[in-house]
């Protein structure tokens, strides 16, 4: 028989889809078009890489 977690109705953190979110003509739809459009993240591969074997163990 599965073991299910038990539900927790108090949750802290709530699921939100942040397209949907996000007004266009406001600062946090510049700021994300300017990080997924604009900026270049190429600097950040190698200290961030975890796509072939998961994230690094601290």
């Amino acid at each position: 028989m599965p073991r299910y977690k038990p539900s927790d109705c108090h949750a802290l953190m709530l699921p939100v889809v942040l397209s949907g979110q996000i007004v266009p003509g406001s600062f946090a739809f510049a700021l994300n078009y300017l990080i997924d459009h604009e900026l270049d993240l190429n600097a950040l591969d190698a200290r961030f890489k975890n796509d072939e074997v998961g994230g690094q163990r601290l």
